[in-house]
């Protein structure tokens, strides 16, 4: 069992209508899991919309720099973060590397020393986030060739 991420929304939504979907001549068989119960959010700062190219990550230990979050969320593509306590949102230039890195990190990895595994999803939209233009990044690494 895994999970899929389509490009278009088109072939997201053949996918879910069907029980078998034929991705570039390999079948794959959908099955659509339980959604999770959704915690109550307050509706005064919360748009109900999620930004499709920032992560909100939790479980962040004390111990562990900024240097160190960018090296590991690095590997999925270029990316920014921001740090607060225990936490940061992380800030991809593409929406796929993104996925990607929700998709191999949500409670999947643990940094070293630490026995809890990350919580990876996508960052809510705040009523006050006019852009992603508003996102000023304490700590930034980019990959060296």
């Amino acid at each position: 069992m895994g999970f899929v991420i389509f490009c278009t929304e088109r072939d997201a939504l053949k996918a879910l209508t069907s029980s078998v979907f034929d991705a570039d001549g390999m079948q794959l068989n959908v099955s659509i899991p339980l959604a999770p119960t959704k915690q109550p959010v307050s509706t005064s700062t919360w748009k109900g919309e999620y930004h499709e190219d920032k992560l909100f990550v939790a479980g962040i230990p004390n111990s562990i720099s900024a240097t160190e979050v960018l090296a590991v969320f690095t590997e999925h593509g270029d990316a920014e973060v921001q740090m607060m306590q225990n936490t940061a949102i992380v800030k991809y230039g593409d929406k796929r590397h993104a996925a990607r890195a929700l998709n191999r990190l949500h409670k999947s990895f643990s940094f070293p020393g630490s026995t809890r595994q990350i919580y990876v999803r996508f960052a809510r939209k705040l009523l006050n986030d006019a852009t992603s233009a508003n996102f000023r990044p304490k700590h930034k690494l980019t990959k060296v060739a």
